[in-house]
């Protein structure tokens, strides 16, 4: 099984929930091959039915992204040099739907830790879903303390549990069709 985390991530905090994930998958899934990419380096993403893509991003304004959302948060980042990263989630899931056959993908985000607060991962799996991939798991969103971060205390190990019962889940189904 070749298991692909792709984030997208402009002050660091969903990229560190990205390996997290990926280090739970490959503890609950030592044969597979697990590789995490930001949004814009080139998926390995093959056209094998048991292979999966986890993707998540920030949530900004109550969902997913977008190019303008991106921009604003880096004008407004903490980090002196930040710039907006030149693409994200929704132009991943069109290049994904673009070069590869659909498998199974689960979503994440990182948003903040308020009810309201909405979250990017409903909205991934949903485009996921209407471009034919199997959407394995819940959404799962992580929380940071702010709009620039950090992330909350325990959600890193939070995101590692998440990626290991994910990973499990689905070597265990694996394993039960053969």
């Amino acid at each position: 099984m070749h298991i692909e985390v792709i984030y997208e991530s402009l002050s660091d905090n969903t990229k560190a929930i990205a390996k997290a994930i990926a280090d739970g998958v490959q503890e609950a899934a030592p044969n597979a091959t697990v590789e995490v990419h930001e949004a814009g380096d080139p998926p390995n993403v093959t056209p094998n039915p048991d292979d999966l893509v986890i993707l998540g991003g920030p949530t900004h304004a109550w969902r997913m992204s977008t190019a303008a959302s991106r921009l604003h948060a880096a004008r407004g980042s903490r980090h002196r040099n930040a710039s907006a990263p030149r693409d994200g989630v929704r132009e991943v899931i069109s290049e994904l739907t673009r070069l590869s056959r659909p498998c199974r993908a689960a979503t994440f985000d990182t948003r903040l830790g308020i009810r309201w607060s909405g979250g990017a991962s409903r909205g991934i799996a949903r485009r996921l879903r209407r471009a034919g991939y199997e959407i394995v798991g819940r959404p799962e969103g992580f929380v940071v303390t702010s709009a620039i971060g950090p992330i909350a205390p325990g959600e890193l190990d939070r995101a590692s549990q998440w990626g290991y019962q994910l990973a499990r889940s689905l070597v265990t189904s694996t394993d039960g069709a053969s």
